[in-house]
């Protein structure tokens, strides 16, 4: 079972300009289709709603929960539920279930995973950008945590995919 967490963030940190926008505004291609590798090899996929709301639907060949304090407020739609979980109690049954996850954002989601520890593995890209203003990848979290680098692939001219386990 592999517990990951995937991300692609500029040079100085940041998912996003804002809370509404898609990543694929400003990743590469070749992140876009690590992203679609990765993920469907994963199967079930955990993101927060405002991550979910930027694009909205299901993904072919993935399950998506959308973790929410109002689960009623998303819409029901095949490949998607959403969840008033917590993500403690979110990946304990996922476990039991024997099931592989990769939480895909946003940041609040990755500061809660990472926090309490229900991350084995990330895959971080950075891109070549650097925002002048956004949202961080990580801000806050409880405790430290060393990582270890399993490897590094540059990914084309530019950007670099890095691979970590905690």
């Amino acid at each position: 079972m592999r517990r990951v967490l995937i991300a692609a963030m500029t040079v100085n940190g940041m998912i996003a300009h804002n809370e509404s926008e898609l990543s694929t505004q400003w990743t590469s291609r070749e992140d876009t289709a690590f992203f679609k590798k990765m993920t469907k090899e994963i199967g079930t996929l955990i993101m927060g709603r405002k991550t979910f709301e930027t694009f909205n639907k299901g993904l072919p060949g993935r399950f998506i929960y959308v973790l929410t304090s109002h689960p009623d407020q998303i819409q029901d739609m095949k490949g998607v539920k959403a969840t008033g979980l917590p993500p403690s109690k979110l990946a304990e049954k996922l476990t039991e279930r024997d099931k592989s996850y990769c939480v895909c954002g946003g940041k609040s989601v990755f500061e809660q995973f990472v926090d309490q520890g229900l991350i084995d593995e990330l895959f971080l890209t950075v891109e070549p950008f650097l925002f002048t203003n956004g949202v961080p990848f990580i801000e806050k979290l409880s405790t430290d945590s060393k990582l270890s680098l399993d490897w590094s692939k540059q990914l084309n001219e530019h950007t670099i995919l890095f691979k970590y386990h905690l």
